[in-house]
């Protein structure tokens, strides 16, 4: 295995914890609780899904992902919509 991909698979939990809330003022709002200080919001479900991909990436640093389809076209799209990474 690669030494920088067997680095990331070391430090990169098997999963990522996401807590979803709904706004007082309408809309919703998500905290990363595996990442701390890593929040999103969102005007509906899809839209703070999607805020959260966006967030998740950002903060990780990554220039490029590799995903998997079994969850969709609708689960790639925040990720191929993004034409600064990779």
């Amino acid at each position: 295995m690669h030494k920088e991909l067997l680095k990331y698979r070391l430090i990169l939990p098997p999963q990522i914890e996401v807590m979803v809330h709904r706004a007082e003022e309408g809309g919703y709002w998500a905290k990363v609780l595996t990442f701390p200080g890593v929040v999103a919001q969102g005007e509906d479900l899809v839209d703070v899904i999607e805020m959260v991909n966006i967030a998740i990436f950002d903060y990780l640093g990554f220039d490029a992902v590799t995903l998997h389809p079994y969850l969709g076209k609708e689960a790639l799209e925040p990720f191929l919509e993004r034409k600064d990474k990779g």
